[in-house]
């Protein structure tokens, strides 16, 4: 394994994998929009290569020298107005063009837990479009399936800090999120085990512990040392929420609430990885949270 091209450098997760790739040594360029904008602190020694995807050919040799890709390239909040489609598929499957007429050894992309079974929702639809593609390549490769990450949880805690946190059903669905870091950690483990192998993978990733949603709560309000006040809705409201949203609301707006009202009604829990702590993660945030009041 020698040069990893970076996708989504810049975002959550993208930062995390380059973090952990200069700590154990792995030789990475990173794939950003704004070189300037990345290449500042930590990152002023990263190798970055700017990229923008509405020119033709955007790619044209810079994956020469270079041998596995990982991408997290996908919308989270939708500030662009570019869709999910625009996104999670199409750009990904530029890089995947170009990936198979180089030498690109290994493709490894995150996805979403239970995102297979997601079908109505249009974030899902992206990316699994996307995995089909990628599964059907010359190109060897690896889905991972995050249960959500610890950034993810932030609305608990901004719910907590407004004196209520609000549930669907009994609370009681679970869920094992994990750290951008971890997450980051484990994903070169595996690229670096699977390195040789020449089958196509997914993997379902989620965090050191498995937590109700009750549970998540209760630690977002023990973070902000604040009395524990949650209140439960029915699920039918969920529900109804979802079908209003679907129908009455754009779908570039109501994405990011479509994706998160269908993960609220499943447990979202699997294997467990990673160290990191939920309440640490809180109690962080928590004073990220104070000090802007």
């Amino acid at each position: 394994m020698s040069k990893i091209a970076i996708f989504g450098a810049s975002g959550y997760l993208g930062k995390s994998i380059v973090r952990a790739a200069i700590e154990k040594g792995v030789a990475v360029v990173a794939f950003v929009r704004d070189r300037q904008g990345f290449q500042q602190g930590e990152f002023a020694d990263v190798e970055t290569r700017a990229v923008c995807f509405n020119k033709n050919k955007p790619l044209s040799g810079k994956l020469d020298d270079c041998s596995g890709i990982i991408s997290t390239l996908g919308i989270t909040k939708q500030k662009d107005g570019l869709s999910y489609d625009e996104v999670d598929y199409r750009i990904n499957a530029c890089i995947l063009r170009e990936a198979e007429i180089t030498s690109i050894e290994k493709f490894m992309f995150v996805s979403v837990y239970k995102g297979d079974t997601f079908k109505d929702v249009a974030l899902c639809k992206a990316k699994e479009r996307f995995v089909r593609e990628l599964s059907v390549s010359t190109v060897s490769s690896v889905i991972i399936r995050p249960t959500g990450f610890y950034s993810d949880m932030l609305d608990f805690l901004k719910m907590a800090k407004s004196g209520k946190v609000h549930l669907f059903g009994s609370g009681e669905q679970k869920l094992n999120p994990i750290s951008g870091d971890d997450l980051a950690i484990e994903m070169l483990k595996i690229l670096q085990n699977d390195w040789e192998s020449k089958s196509n993978r997914s993997i379902n990733i989620g965090g050191p512990k498995t937590l109700s949603h009750r549970q998540i709560a209760k630690l977002a309000f023990l973070a902000l040392k604040r009395p524990i006040i949650i209140k439960t809705h029915p699920d039918w409201l969920r529900k109804l929420s979802l079908m209003f949203g679907r129908f009455f609301i754009p779908q570039k707006l109501f994405g990011p609430y479509e994706f998160f009202l269908t993960a609220m009604g499943e447990d979202m829990n699997t294997d467990e990885y990673g160290t990191q702590s939920l309440y640490v993660f809180f109690k962080q945030q928590a004073l990220k949270l104070e000090n802007r009041t």
